[in-house]
């Protein structure tokens, strides 16, 4: 049993040192023209970090893998702006989309989508508030 133990000691100490030193700050330039800053793993953003791509949109926010993914604030070229938590790239969770006439949705997504509770404010003012799925307000 006690080799048991030291070989999973030993493996998960060489894992985190093989980790820890791929982590670092630093910056990278994509093909298409997207610069990311920050935290790095490997290569890719991992952890906290600023994604700009040639549009002007940015994100900022938390990544995993590569990908958006946590707590983040996206604002597009158009002035669209979301604040909140992120997926794979999409919104997932709570958060606040907000579009370029002034109107906002803040509630729950899912794959993207407006999905669960949720409320839509005009830019009049006048609120919707009810239940979303797959992007459409249900009732």
């Amino acid at each position: 049993m006690n080799e048991v133990r030291r070989f999973f000691l030993v493996a998960s100490m060489l894992n985190f040192l093989l980790l820890s030193s791929c982590t670092q700050q630093g910056s990278k330039t994509y093909a298409n023209g997207d610069k990311y800053a920050g935290e790095l793993s490997c290569g890719k953003p991992n952890g906290h970090g600023t994604m700009t791509s040639p549009d002007g949109s940015i994100y900022e926010g938390e990544f995993k893998d590569g990908e958006p993914n946590g707590k983040g604030t996206y604002t597009s070229a158009n002035g669209g702006r979301y604040a909140g938590e992120m997926k794979y790239g999409k919104p997932e969770g709570r958060g606040i989309l907000t579009f370029a006439d002034g109107s906002k949705y803040a509630g729950e997504f899912k794959d993207g989508l407006q999905d669960g509770k949720g409320t839509f404010t005009h830019p009049d003012g006048k609120k919707d508030v009810g239940m979303w799925k797959e992007g459409k307000m249900l009732y």
